[in-house]
């Protein structure tokens, strides 16, 4: 189950929304720590959960970190899903003609160009227009995008090296209408695609006490 926290189940992907001022993994009083950085983590995370969608397309108007006249990025966060949610939770494509008339009135729609799992925060890109999703899309499925995870991992081996690869197949599942990458154990069934992933993994710091890594992860389809 290791490797699961590493290519696509995240504890958090703290690339945009976590850069520590000081060294997180110098505990000296490691009950009173654990408690006190967990509630620290959790207070930077924005509860989009509970918001409507008039508050969910206010909350990601501002969060445009990137725009041309042929794309816009905006920086997704942590709990927030793409697609194929719970009803009853907050979700992008139910609000992205919303999203588009405050942003980018003057276009047609937003034309997806990759997504982010609900578990991680960080970049979505979207076209303005088809053509340019195309031409964005074939170069993502020729393996010229280089995606680069921040993560916070559990339970890692004591010899783990300073750098490594994982390669995993992985298979999509759905349970209570949430979607997570899990990995191949066995043969898959007839509906499954399997996804054949490289993970380039860089240990940065780790705290011994805590069982908790830092890790930069670089994964690209093979």
């Amino acid at each position: 189950m290791l490797f699961l926290y590493i290519i696509k189940l995240l504890f958090i992907f703290f690339s945009l929304m976590f850069e520590p001022e000081n060294d997180v993994f110098g505990l000296q009083d490691f009950e009173f720590e654990q408690y006190s950085g967990i509630k620290q983590l959790w207070n930077l995370v924005d509860p989009v959960w509970k918001f409507n969608e008039e508050e969910l397309v206010n909350f990601m108007s501002k969060r445009i970190i990137y725009e041309t006249d042929e794309v816009i990025v905006f920086d997704k966060p942590y709990q927030l899903s793409y697609s194929s949610g719970p009803e009853n939770q907050a979700q992008m494509d139910r609000i992205l003609q919303l999203l588009k008339k405050q942003v980018a009135p003057d276009i047609e729609r937003l034309y997806l160009v990759h997504s982010l799992d609900k578990p991680c925060s960080g970049i979505i890109i979207f076209a303005k227009n088809l053509k340019k999703q195309e031409e964005l899309k074939l170069l993502l499925n020729q393996g010229h995008f280089y995606f680069r995870f921040r993560c916070l991992c559990k339970n890692f081996p004591d010899d783990l090296p300073d750098k490594t690869r994982i390669s995993i197949p992985l298979i999509k599942v759905i349970k209570d209408g949430n979607m997570k990458f899990c990995p191949l154990l066995g043969r898959a069934r007839n509906h499954h695609q399997i996804y054949h992933l490289n993970t380039d993994c860089k240990l940065i710091d780790f705290n011994k006490n805590a069982r908790v890594c830092l890790i930069d992860a670089f994964t690209r389809s093979r």
